[in-house]
Order: structure tokens, then sequence, then C-alpha cells
């Protein structure tokens, strides 16, 4: 991949991609505080909002 197919790539899903690394940091602080089992429902909770919202991205916000 090019640089500039990269950098269109970054603008175009910056949004998605910070939410992304925004949810792992918000995971591991879960997991830094208590226990493995709570990092694990954190997580699950995680991809589920994060299907939630990129199935609403795709049907246009409606």
């Amino acid at each position: 991949m090019s640089f500039i197919k990269v950098k269109n790539f970054l603008f175009k899903y910056v949004q998605t991609i910070l939410l992304v690394i925004g949810l792992i940091l918000i995971d591991f602080g879960v997991l830094a505080l208590l226990n493995a089992g709570a990092f694990l429902v954190c997580t699950g909770l995680s991809v589920l909002s994060l299907a939630f919202l990129i199935n609403y991205e795709k049907q246009g916000g409606k």
C-alpha cells in the first residue's frame, strides 16, 4: 500500500479508528483495576457496541 492510500484510509475512518483505540484502552483499564472476568465482560460489551455503531453507520445513520 502506498502512503497516499494509507493516509486516505486513516482520514476516511478516523472516528472508527479512534473509537476502537478508546475501547481497547478502556478494556485494559478495567483489567488493571479489576480482574479478568470483568475484563471479558467489558470487552464483550465494547465489541457489541462497536458492532451496533458500525451497523448504524452502514445504514447511513437513519
